[in-house]
């Protein structure tokens, strides 16, 4: 149990106690052992809740490899092209720094920012991720190209790029890789991307039959075969 599990369990014994009518006695098995708690309607008062939110800061000071995890504030500035929010349909770590790659809908695509101060925040919008017909498009998903520093991210009709670092430590947006059809030579929507275990290579897996690996050979290269 970590400090998460044990804080959802406080809230169903919160709710529980609300909804009864007679005094019973309920205990807990954490990680640290055995919790009783007396739960009655008469006393739902603020005095059960001191009981488990000390237990539960107990808990986290003795086990510090765990924490509470709360939520902060919403990251603002995570829009479409025309300002309105968007959908984060992935994200992934940046390779060799403590980055992060967020993929969105319409074109979004952002880095998050470790600051000098060990704050993070949103970078600016990446221009560049289209599809096949030039048109701002969905990152559906981010992987890790093993063996690199790159990464591989696949979005709507064709979109297949790489996310790739440059001598001078930033990254850039490579040109979009050609080739992800469905089985009808269509342009295909990559949905997914995995690391193929033992290899360096990339399964990357779309619609209608949009099935390929991307494969190391003397640099990446655009997929050469599609699973039927």
């Amino acid at each position: 149990m970590n400090c998460q599990e044990l804080n959802q369990d406080i809230k169903k014994l919160k709710s529980l106690r609300d909804s009864l009518r007679e005094k019973v006695d309920i205990a807990i098995e954490t990680g640290l052992g055995r919790i009783a708690i007396e739960l009655a309607k008469d006393n739902a008062t603020s005095a059960t809740d001191q009981v488990l939110e000390k237990y539960m800061d107990d808990f986290c000071e003795k086990n510090p490899g765990l924490r509470r995890l709360t939520l902060e504030k919403r990251i603002d500035g995570f829009v479409k092209v025309n300002g309105y929010p968007t959908g984060v349909s992935s994200i992934a770590p940046i390779p060799g720094t403590d980055n992060l790659l967020i993929g969105g809908s319409n074109g979004v695509l952002h880095e998050y920012k470790k600051q000098p101060d060990g704050s993070y925040r949103l970078g600016e919008r990446i221009e560049g991720f289209v599809d096949a017909d030039g048109k701002p498009t969905s990152a559906y998903s981010i992987a890790p190209i093993p063996d690199t520093y790159n990464l591989l991210i696949g979005g709507g009709d064709s979109a297949l790029y790489e996310y790739q670092k440059q001598p001078n430590g930033l990254y850039r947006l490579g040109e979009r890789i050609d080739g992800f059809v469905d089985a009808n030579g269509g342009p295909a929507w990559a949905l997914s991307i995995t690391p193929i275990p033992g290899t360096d290579n990339l399964l990357i897996g779309g619609e209608f039959g949009a099935l390929y690996e991307y494969q190391k050979t003397t640099r990446w290269l655009i997929s050469v075969r599609r699973k039927n």
